[in-house]
C-alpha cells in the first residue's frame, strides 16, 4: 500500500523521525543507521510557513469606504499588490503567499466569510471591474511565520 502526504504531514514526519533518533543515540551518515552517542541534537528543523487550501477573493474601495479614506483593521491604508484581508485566525502583519503573490495581512474578512482571503485590489474604476471579474477562486495559500 502506498500512502501518500502532504508537504506539511511530510515535514512533521521528517521532525518526528530526527526526533527518535536524535533521542535515541541513532545517526545517519551517508545513508546509513550508524550508533553512536549524540550529546546534542543534530539539526532543528523549523517549517517556515503552513499551507491551506481557501476560497479568495478580490476587494476595492468601492464595496468597503467609497465615501471617507480607507483605513485596516492593523491601521493602515490598504495598497493594491501589498494588503490582503485574512482570517482572524491569522495575525495581522502576517505575510501570506497566493498564487505566487506576496501579501501582508492588513486587514480582516467579514466575520460572515470569515476563512476566506480578500486580496485588495485599489481605488479606482478598474480595480473594481477586475476586482469584480475575479470572483471567488480556490488557492493553495502559504502563511509565512
Amino acid at each position: 500500500m502506498i500512502y501518500r502526504f502532504n508537504m506539511t504531514t511530510q515535514l512533521a514526519l521528517l521532525i518526528v523521525a530526527i526526533t527518535i533518533l536524535t533521542q535515541t543515540g541513532v545517526m545517519i551518515a551517508h545513508g546509513f543507521l550508524a550508533q553512536e552517542e549524540v550529546t546534542q541534537p543534530i539539526v532543528t528543523i523549523e517549517p517556515r510557513y503552513t499551507v491551506e487550501l481557501a476560497e479568495v477573493t478580490a476587494y476595492t474601495k468601492h464595496e468597503t469606504c467609497p465615501d471617507s479614506e480607507c483605513v485596516t483593521a492593523s491601521g493602515t491604508n490598504p495598497e493594491a499588490s501589498r494588503t490582503v484581508a485574512c482570517p482572524r485566525k491569522i495575525e495581522l502583519g502576517t505575510k501570506v503567499e497566493i498564487d505566487g503573490k506576496i501579501y501582508v495581512c492588513e486587514d480582516r474578512t467579514a466575520q460572515s466569510v470569515d476563512g476566506r482571503y480578500d486580496i485588495y485590489y485599489g481605488d479606482d474604476r478598474q480595480a473594481w471591474l477586475l476586482a469584480k471579474e475575479y470572483g471567488v477562486q480556490k488557492h493553495l495559500i502559504k502563511i509565512y511565520k
